[in-house]
């Protein structure tokens, strides 16, 4: 990914945290969630939200492939938390299921032999603390590895499950090896799911590769235990997935550019641009190795300021056709207006610290820059103090947000 989409992604990542959780449509599952803005020039910018609707069964058995941060930030309770997060998913398996658990560093090395039952895969918990924690991390080569791995059919679920940061020191992601990858994963129906643990995480990277290839991102908590972490992981997994295999109307321009896949138990959302909302949306995918067809009604709305953002939000979507926006849910809609707001006061602040300094024209960039990030938003108001914060650990560690739940 470029600087800019990564600096981007590091202030969206936190606007989506910021969510008290990541909720089901308020709508009836037969109808979309759409939200609109309309600006000066009649221009129609969209937040559209869809989930699957009916009764869509799990698939028939899974595939887990675990990959375990080794890496020399996983130490103390976060190795500890990490592998009883791990301990909890293997407890969750049931007898048709199979997981291959690797240790990640500077290379993936498999500590079982390839995909086995989960009573076959205890040995390799005492491989992995026999383990110690060295080096940088790889995910580049973790996730070539796990676009190799996998050999059952369409029917089984493939699923990778990542335990770290996600901060892969020792191969930066370019932006073409992620495309590759992220691309690659959708294309064998591999979903990623993240445990997001350790004191410098990178939650832009692992929300991405989530939401394209309809996973799930959990977060490190204060108040949660590895445990309980692992469960909620475990929870997800049992989720179907639809894999969209149709496009969104042309007259869409919607970002992602692809529609990404679909869960059960969250929606997914695109943000665009049109003329005109459809009355009614169809999309074919499939779930299991079988095709399916999804309907949704798509109710008229009235164009609403506190969608403002949207142009500005669509604008930083462009560089890379929306791959990078964590938007894992209706509610990061809103925390992303709110952590725009708030950077439209940082930018203020910083204004009147250049003017107390005597920098008159680095001031008033950084006044004109406030002043139409604030004007893009319609605010009208103060802006929202609300925020993420992150707390410490007595033990020392950072915790994530509000407790662990996914993103």
């Amino acid at each position: 990914m470029t600087s800019r989409c990564r600096f981007v992604i590091s202030w969206l990542v936190a606007a989506t945290l910021c969510a008290a959780s990541v909720q089901a449509n308020d709508a009836s599952p037969t109808t979309a969630k759409v939200n609109t803005y309309q600006d000066a020039n009649g221009t129609q910018f969209f937040a559209l939200s869809l989930q699957p609707h009916g009764a869509l069964s799990p698939a028939m058995a899974r595939d887990v492939l675990v990959l375990m941060d080794t890496s020399a930030s996983q130490v103390g309770a976060y190795r500890t938390d990490g592998t009883d997060a791990l301990k909890s998913i293997m407890r969750s398996l049931g007898s048709e299921d199979r997981i291959c658990v690797t240790a990640i560093d500077l290379d993936v090395v498999k500590l079982t032999d390839g995909f086995v039952s989960a009573k076959n895969a205890v040995g390799a918990l005492k491989k992995l603390s026999a383990r110690t924690p060295l080096g940088s991390t790889d995910l580049v080569r973790g996730m070539q590895v796990a676009s190799e791995v996998f050999s059952r059919d369409a029917q089984v679920a493939r699923q990778v499950v990542y335990i770290g940061d996600g901060v892969s020191r020792a191969d930066l992601f370019s932006s073409e090896q992620f495309d590759a990858i992220s691309n690659q994963l959708a294309a064998q129906r591999i979903s990623f799911f993240a445990y997001a643990i350790g004191p410098d995480r990178d939650l832009g990277l692992m929300v991405s590769l989530a939401n394209l290839t309809g996973g799930h991102v959990f977060i490190d908590a204060a108040d949660v235990t590895g445990q309980q972490a692992g469960q909620a992981v475990a929870q997800a997994l049992t989720s179907p997935v639809v894999w969209v295999t149709s496009e969104l109307p042309s007259d869409l321009a919607a970002y992602p550019a692809n529609m990404p896949p679909l869960r059960m138990d969250r929606d997914t959302g695109v943000v665009g641009m049109a003329t005109s909302l459809p009355a009614s949306l169809d999309l074919s995918g499939e779930i299991n190795g079988q095709a399916i067809q999804l309907h949704w009604n798509v109710d008229a709305v009235t164009p609403n300021d506190d969608f403002a953002f949207l142009p500005k939000l669509i604008d930083l979507a462009k560089a890379d056709q929306g791959k990078s926006l964590p938007l894992m849910g209706t509610d990061s809609l809103a925390s992303i207006r709110r952590m725009m707001l708030q950077q439209a006061d940082h930018l203020a602040k910083i204004g009147q610290q250049a003017f107390a300094s005597g920098n008159v024209q680095g001031a008033k960039i950084l006044a004109d820059e406030a002043a139409e990030t604030r004007s893009n938003q319609h605010c009208g108001g103060s802006v929202a103090k609300d925020h993420c914060s992150q707390q410490r650990r007595t033990s020392g560690r950072n915790a994530g947000t509000e407790g662990s739940r996914p993103i």
